[in-house]
């Protein structure tokens, strides 16, 4: 009996102090990156624009956007998914498929996730080094 009744208390107690996943704010609207370095240096691009469409679970990766940015032949934009998970401390940004300029995000780690901002970090598969900070327009 005393085996019984401990193997319970201990299933409570653990059952118990299970963390609940985080709750993760997905971004909607019009953002733009207002700081981006790789490898340390300045890699601003001004006028670039990530529109996030509305989405409740930006954990399914099912979330989508568009990823605008000027040049001088123009503006090139691309269609992209993207996901928040591992509790709201990582980011995948995958675009489209024709998409010829720009280069998915696999594992970013997010610093800062709020209303006002997402700043993350990255390293592509080059071995390059980013720092990204998006704030809504």
């Amino acid at each position: 009996m005393k085996f019984s009744l401990f193997t319970v208390v201990m299933i409570l107690f653990f059952t118990a102090c299970e963390q609940a996943p985080i709750t993760t704010p997905a971004p909607s609207g019009t953002w733009e990156t207002t700081f981006r370095t790789k490898n340390g240096n300045n890699e601003m691009i001004a006028g670039d624009e990530w529109e996030f469409n509305n989405c409740s679970d930006p954990s399914t990766g099912t979330c989508s956007g568009t990823y605008s940015v000027p040049t001088i032949l123009g503006t090139y934009s691309a269609g992209f998914n993207y996901k928040i998970y591992s509790n709201g401390t990582k980011f995948d940004v995958d675009f489209t498929s024709g998409s010829q300029f720009f280069t998915d995000v696999s594992n970013a780690d997010i610093v800062e996730n709020s209303a006002t901002k997402i700043h993350m970090t990255f390293t592509d598969s080059l071995g390059d080094y980013y720092v990204h900070i998006l704030e809504p327009k």
